[in-house]
């Protein structure tokens, strides 16, 4: 009874030794495999180093400012629907999917893992001959037996020289530069969004003033030729008015063309049918140069930092420090691998004593396993991948070096277009005082109707290309807040 009762506790010492000893390789291997800072180059000592040469030692902190409220409705519901339904951004979200997928696989290779097994078979052994100590000759007949093994299997790789913590720092990179990318996606749909509305809108506006300078320019010729009845100069009149009224018309069927392009490309955008789209603008006339649209403005002095809140920076950022850990953990692919192999289970010859304490198997080994030589195979993955590096690295310092560019660009536009447009208002004011004072001497009998139309179309003229310079301005400022990433 005494016997049994040992055999029995010392059965369950071993199988509570088991994962005890899993448990305790998998934490030191976790704390071994933590890689030092000094193997690896941080992208951020290099941004800090590009931000030394871009900005000045007392340069303002930047931080983006809240996205300006769209005083459009219309515009406003287009640019929810646009980052919703997007055939980009269904693909941008379905790559962030997989990245977190990888990511979470690289988590999951750190950990030790546990299987369950079971197997049954019937084998024979072949008849075999051997000498006694007399030296007969001895013969063992064929025969045949069953087998049955049940047991749990477990295994754990200890990460001594950081591989598998390089891979994750890799992942967790790669998936850091999905979010960015995604982020960037939603961006640029939203600027190209924001100018074809404004495209649509500003087709819309010149269409409707072209119909009104083809009433004028009618009523012109009309009386033009009530006034000059005959000659030369009478038929000059015609024909130039004729003209005007010709290129009128060319311009109005331009516009309209114009407004259907940029319907079809706000369809594309929102992945709806022209005709709905279509429809939807026609029905909504709202002012798409509203003040608050163009808020919040930025101030003439912007500090280089503002350029770490661009998400190709971040994405080339996050892709140095990738392909900077797939480098680094190719290097150590030199280095053997330890491995702990553990399983416990039941494994007899019948059915009958299957269960029983007797058939209790259990195993606990180790194993290293490294290259001696592998004919240059790492040695060249090591090149390839530092040569990757390295192609990173550029990259990145060019995504910076074209950022600063389209930042300076965007807001020189934007400041050109304030400029231009505040001329245009007060040319505007000018032509409309002008009017004003042709009609007051036509009702006062100093003047004629025509100079009245005259001076009506001079203010077409001068409205059209101020609502022309405003549309340059909205695609500016939108521009302007791509360029900073926001």
């Amino acid at each position: 009874m005494s016997w049994t009762i040992w055999s029995c506790f010392r059965a369950r010492v071993r199988a509570a030794l088991v994962p005890f000893c899993m448990f305790c390789c998998w934490t030191i291997g976790h704390a071994a495999s933590e890689p030092s800072e000094g193997g690896l180059r941080s992208p951020g000592s290099d941004v800090s180093s590009v931000r030394g040469q871009t900005e000045g030692e007392n340069a303002p902190d930047f931080t983006p400012q809240k996205r300006a409220p769209i005083a459009d409705p219309l515009l406003a519901r287009l640019l929810r629907d646009a980052e919703t339904n997007n055939a980009n951004m269904h693909v941008a979200r379905a790559r962030l999917k997989q990245a977190h997928a990888e990511h979470e696989l690289a988590a999951a290779e750190r950990r030790p893992w546990v299987s369950f097994g079971w197997a049954a078979d019937r084998r024979r052994a072949a008849a075999s001959y051997f000498r006694d100590s007399e030296g007969n000759r001895l013969r063992v007949p064929a025969y045949q037996h069953n087998f049955i093994d049940t047991s749990l299997r477990a295994g754990y790789e200890m990460d001594v020289f950081g591989r598998q913590a390089l891979r994750q720092a890799s992942a967790s990179a790669l998936l850091a530069a999905e979010e960015a990318e995604n982020r960037s996606v939603v961006l640029a749909i939203r600027h190209a969004v924001i100018v074809a509305y404004a495209d649509f809108r500003l087709a819309t506006d010149l269409l409707a003033l072209g119909k009104r300078a083809a009433e004028l320019q009618q009523a012109a010729g009309i009386r033009i030729a009530a006034r000059v009845k005959a000659g030369a100069d009478a038929a000059r009149r015609e024909r130039e008015a004729d003209d005007a009224g010709d290129e009128i018309g060319r311009e109005i069927a331009r516009f309209l063309a114009h407004r259907q392009q940029a319907a079809a490309r706000l369809a594309e955008l929102l992945g709806e049918s022209f005709a709905v789209v279509a429809d939807e603008l026609m029905a909504s006339e709202p002012d798409y140069f509203a003040a608050d649209l163009l808020l919040p403005r930025f101030a003439g002095d912007i500090p280089a930092n503002a350029l770490i809140w661009r998400p190709d920076i971040t994405v080339a950022a996050k892709l140095l420090e990738a392909s900077q850990a797939d480098s680094e953990r190719i290097r150590r692919e030199r280095y053997p691998a330890l491995t702990l192999t553990s399983s416990l289970g039941f494994a007899s010859e019948g059915l009958s004593r299957w269960l029983r304490g007797e058939a209790l198997s259990w195993l606990i080994g180790a194993a290293v396993v490294g290259p001696l030589f592998d004919g240059g195979r790492n040695a060249a993955r090591y090149a390839g991948a530092q040569a990757g590096s390295e192609a990173a690295e550029a990259n990145w310092h060019r995504q910076v070096h074209r950022a600063l560019a389209e930042v300076e660009s965007a807001l020189s536009e934007l400041e050109a277009s304030d400029k231009e447009h505040s001329l245009l208002l007060k040319q505007l004011t000018r032509q409309m005082e002008a009017q004003g004072f042709a009609e007051q001497a036509h009702s006062g009998g100093r003047g004629s109707m025509l100079q009245v139309l005259m001076s009506r179309q001079r203010v077409l003229e001068h409205d059209a290309r101020l609502r022309s310079i405003r549309h340059q301005q909205l695609a500016a400022w939108s521009a302007s807040r791509l360029a900073l990433g926001e």
